[in-house]
């Protein structure tokens, strides 16, 4: 009897647990007003791509509104391109990670698409230039770093004859999405080519088959979109989330107690050495990069994007204050970018956007939204602006 009413209370239990989560994700569907609609794919090579042919409006959480979204037939953001290239086209093909997909923002907005008209002007308007016009070619991609870039370079990119590959690189972020490779350092630096059979394209804690599974979860459960944006907002709740096989560590666990996001421990000035040799990891992949782009007959251009609270000061401030023990350490963004930039190859042609963002944001110019995500539509100008006369600049 005891044991019937046992099993009774359990199923009641369980049946009242499920009831309870599905209004909870009722009720969080409703209050959303969110297009969560998939936008991406892992295609049948196994890379992820945006799906193919869109030319529509999703909604974009960050700046809370509907933006316009078009992608070509490869899965990357932009209008379609033979791959033959034209006599006198100069050919731009454009690597980076999220900003440089810009999908907070209507692709006809983004510094990418402004590239183009940007270029255009500016060579038309030299006399010694030998380009009639220009094609700016996107490949950006939310969440890669430079190894992932590298790759997508000879699966994708190579194929299109670029005569300019401008390698965006995203100081908040990307020598920790290089950390995860790390371990297959000497695959990726042992020759002039990457050998990429050796190497998994999300590094070897994660695989397509987890992150699609992942990612279907997400776009399903407006509960569990709910549970990571808060787990992600806050640093002690994402440590435990890193531990538990979550999410992927860039490097050690902090043990200072200063709870920060995990991309400002490379910040900090002196770095332990696993975030070292991260550093200067970066620095040897895209050395070796342009190694390749070197025997392709390509010219590399490294843009540097600084994030968007170190280059505001009245931000900076109040990052400093909610994390009072940084006073105790030698928070230097800067530094980063001269370790950085000084393990490259002298030849290697550098333009870092963070004295025309410092110099914009002191006119009041918003340059990134709510001053710490992606660009804003001035900040989508301004590096199109200084991109377009770095590059004419080498020609």
């Amino acid at each position: 009897m005891r044991m019937k009413e046992s099993g009774k209370n359990i199923i009641t239990l369980v049946v009242t647990v499920f009831i309870t989560l599905f209004a909870i994700e009722g009720m969080l569907r409703f209050f959303e007003h969110k297009d969560f609609s998939l936008i991406t794919e892992v295609n049948n090579d196994g890379y992820i791509v945006h799906k193919p042919n869109l030319d529509r409006e999703h909604f974009d959480d960050e700046v809370g509104q509907k933006v316009h979204i078009k992608t070509n037939s490869a899965g990357f953001v932009g209008e379609n391109f033979s791959e033959k290239k034209e006599e006198g086209v100069m050919r731009v093909a454009v690597l980076g990670d999220s900003f440089t997909e810009a999908t907070q923002i209507d692709y006809e907005k983004s510094y990418v698409y402004l590239l183009n008209d940007q270029l255009n002007k500016l060579l038309t308007a030299k006399a010694t230039s030998t380009y009639k016009k220009t094609e700016v070619l996107n490949f950006g991609l939310g969440g890669i770093g430079t190894a992932d870039e590298m790759k997508y370079y000879s699966k994708y990119v190579q194929k299109y004859h670029p005569d300019v590959v401008v390698l965006s690189f995203y100081l908040g972020n990307d020598v920790s999405d290089n950390g995860y490779y790390f371990e297959h350092k000497n695959a990726l630096l042992s020759s002039d080519k990457a050998d990429w059979d050796v190497v998994p394209q999300y590094g070897s804690v994660q695989n397509k088959e987890f992150i699609a599974l992942k990612d279907k979860i997400y776009r399903m459960s407006a509960l569990a979109r709910f549970i990571d944006k808060a787990v992600r907002s806050v640093p002690v709740l994402n440590n435990v989330a890193i531990s538990l096989g979550l999410y992927r560590p860039p490097a050690a666990l902090d043990t200072a107690g200063l709870n920060l996001p995990f991309w400002d421990y490379y910040y900090l000035d002196p770095l332990d050495e696993t975030r070292k040799e991260h550093l200067v990891f970066s620095s040897d992949l895209i050395n070796n990069f342009k190694k390749q782009l070197d025997s392709d007959g390509v010219m590399l251009v490294l843009m540097l994007i600084p994030e968007g609270k170190t280059v505001n000061q009245d931000i900076l401030g109040l990052f400093k204050a909610d994390h009072p023990k940084l006073k105790e350490y030698n928070y230097n963004p800067v530094g980063m970018e001269e370790k950085l930039v000084g393990g490259l190859k002298p030849d290697v042609h550098v333009l870092n956007l963070r004295s025309v963002m410092e110099q914009q944001i002191k006119k009041n110019n918003i340059m990134y939204n709510s001053g710490i995500h992606h660009f804003s539509a001035e900040g989508h100008v301004t590096a199109s602006r200084a991109l377009a006369e770095f590059i004419v600049s080498l020609f």
